[in-house]
């Protein structure tokens, strides 16, 4: 279910509207939706219908607009709820909204030339931003975790390579931008 915020919600309402939602098993997960503040709570649940008791006390709760239940997987991206499509920004390039990226490269930013050497292949080709991975989280603290600061540092030289001399910008690149899209908040 999606759970619309009023735009006058206090932290307060949020966090109670929070521990509401732990007290009942599940968790609700902040986030943007058209440009309003939202509560997705996982799919599946009983309660998850308009004519459920529990669902109205939701729905009742202080510092909230809107209850939607959700009956899809990816409700953020799903036609049925946001049939205009989504718009994705980064720096100087957007896709959706009519208009299509193409954006290649590592997995991992393992070190400057490799990935400066990939930049310009990819850039070349024709694509609309490089991916590369600075952080890469996993289980295993043993295992490859990226080079983190370092590869940040390599991906903004990049950046400012693939820049030079070229009527195209560089590739869209900011540390702001990937600690929003990598690192958990």
């Amino acid at each position: 279910m999606l759970i619309f915020l009023s735009t006058e919600a206090t932290d307060t309402e949020r966090g109670r509207i929070l521990d509401f939602l732990n007290n009942l098993g599940v968790k609700g997960f902040p986030t943007r939706f058209g440009g309003r503040s939202v509560f997705v709570v996982a799919e599946g649940k009983p309660f998850c219908s308009p004519g459920d008791p529990v669902f109205q006390e939701i729905a009742d709760l202080d510092g909230i607009d809107d209850v939607v239940p959700v009956t899809v997987p990816y409700p953020l991206c799903c036609r049925n709820l946001r049939p205009a499509g989504s718009i994705i920004r980064a720096l100087d390039f957007s896709v959706g909204n009519g208009t299509f990226g193409i954006i290649g490269g590592p997995c991992t930013v393992e070190n400057e030339s490799q990935t400066l050497e990939t930049a310009r292949c990819v850039k070349a080709a024709g694509a609309t931003a490089l991916r590369g991975g600075a952080f890469k989280p996993r289980t295993s603290p043993y295992a490859f975790q990226g080079l983190k600061e370092e590869g940040l540092r390599i991906l903004a030289k990049v950046r400012e390579e693939t820049s030079k001399d070229s009527k195209r910008k560089g590739f869209g690149f900011s540390p702001r931008f990937v600690r929003r899209l990598v690192l958990p908040s």
